[in-house]
C-alpha cells in the first residue's frame, strides 16, 4: 500500500473518531440534568445572572420532574430552595414549640394573634420563595406566576413583621396602632395588587411600583422613629429590643446590596455557580433578619408582660 493511501486512511479514521467523540459528547450533554448559560437548550427565562455560568436545570414542563430536582441532584438553585424551605420549617417549629402562651399568663387573644401572624407571614414568605425557586425549571409561564407569588410573600412578611412591631411599640397608644397599621395594610394591599396584576409589570408603571413599595417600607420606618420618640432611646433600643429590629434591617439591606451588585460572582464568573452566590447570601440574610425580628418581638412582649410595664399605660 502506498504512503499516500495509508495517510488518507489515517485521516479518515481520525475524522471518524473525532465525529464519534463529538456525537458521544453531544449525547452526554443532552442527557445531563443541568445546562450551561451558552447551551442552545438553556431556557431564556432562567437567564437572570450572567455571572452564574452553569448548573441550570432543563425545562421540565411538568411538576414531577420539577419537584424531583429539589432533592434529586445538585444545581444552581439547590441552596436557594433548601435555605428557605428549611427556614420555613424552622419558623413553623418556633410557632408550635418554642412560643407558648403559658410563658405569658397575662397574654390576651390579641397578643397571641399578633405574634402568630408575624410567624405565619414569615413562614409564608419563606415557603413562597422556596416554591418560586423550585418552579424556575417548570416553564416560563409557571416561573412568572410563582415569581409574583414570591414578591407577594415578601410584602406579606413586611406587613406582618412591622405590624407586630407597631402593636408592641404603641401598646399604650391604640390610636397610633390603628393609624400606622391601617396605612401599612393599605399600602400592602396596593403593592400586592401591583405585584399580581400583569398590567403593572410593564416598564411604563415602574414609577408607580416604586412609590407603592417605598410607602410600605416608610410606614414601618416612621412608626419605628415615633416609638423611639415615645419611649426614649434607652428603653426603645435596649429594653424593648428595637436594636434587634435595626439589626434585621441592616442584615436585609446588606443582602439586598450584595444581590443588586451580583457580588461575589461578578469577580469570578462560574466559581460561585453552586455555592455562595449573591442570591444565596441574600437568602441567608433574610433568615437571619427574620430571626433577629423574632428576638425583637419576643423582647417587646417580655418587656410589657414580664417586667410589668403594663402599669405605665395607666400612669
Amino acid at each position: 500500500m502506498s504512503m499516500t493511501a495509508t495517510t488518507s486512511i489515517r485521516k479518515r479514521i481520525t475524522h471518524a473518531t473525532a465525529d464519534a467523540y463529538g456525537q458521544v459528547n453531544h449525547e452526554l450533554a443532552r442527557l445531563s440534568k443541568t445546562l450551561h448559560w451558552a447551551d442552545a437548550e438553556m431556557p431564556h427565562w432562567q437567564k437572570d445572572n450572567e455571572f452564574i455560568i452553569s448548573g441550570y436545570r432543563r425545562a421540565q414542563h411538568h411538576w414531577r420532574g420539577t419537584f424531583q430536582s429539589v432533592f434529586g441532584y445538585l444545581h444552581n438553585e439547590t441552596v436557594n430552595i433548601h435555605s428557605h424551605l428549611w427556614g420555613a420549617a424552622l419558623f413553623l417549629y418556633i410557632s408550635f414549640a418554642i412560643y407558648a402562651p403559658s410563658r405569658f399568663p397575662d397574654l390576651s387573644l390579641k397578643d397571641f394573634v399578633v405574634f402568630q401572624t408575624f410567624l405565619f407571614t414569615t413562614i409564608f414568605s419563606l415557603g413562597a420563595s422556596a416554591f418560586f425557586h423550585t418552579s424556575l425549571c417548570h416553564s416560563e409561564e409557571m416561573a412568572t406566576r410563582c415569581n409574583a407569588l414570591d414578591y407577594l410573600g415578601i410584602l406579606v412578611q413586611i406587613v406582618g413583621s412591622f405590624a407586630a412591631s407597631i402593636y408592641y411599640g404603641f401598646l399604650c397608644h391604640p390610636h397610633h396602632q390603628l393609624t400606622y397599621c391601617g396605612i401599612l395594610v393599605a399600602a400592602g394591599f396596593a403593592a400586592g395588587f401591583v405585584v399580581l396584576n400583569p398590567l403593572y409589570q410593564q416598564p411604563t408603571h415602574r414609577t408607580l411600583r416604586t412609590v407603592i413599595f417605598t410607602a410600605v417600607g416608610w410606614t414601618g420606618g416612621l412608626a419605628t422613629a415615633q416609638a423611639w420618640w415615645t419611649h426614649g432611646w434607652d428603653t426603645f433600643y435596649n429594653a424593648m429590643g428595637y436594636k434587634w429590629l435595626l439589626l434585621a434591617a441592616l442584615t436585609n439591606l446588606t443582602g439586598a446590596f450584595l444581590y443588586a451588585h451580583r457580588f461575589p460572582e461578578r469577580l469570578a464568573p462560574g466559581r460561585f455557580d453552586y455555592f455562595f452566590s449573591s442570591h444565596q447570601i441574600l437568602h441567608g440574610c433574610v433568615i437571619l433578619a427574620a430571626l433577629s425580628h423574632f428576638v425583637h418581638v419576643s423582647t417587646c412582649m417580655h418587656w410589657w408582660y414580664e417586667v410589668g410595664n403594663q402599669a405605665t399605660c395607666s400612669a
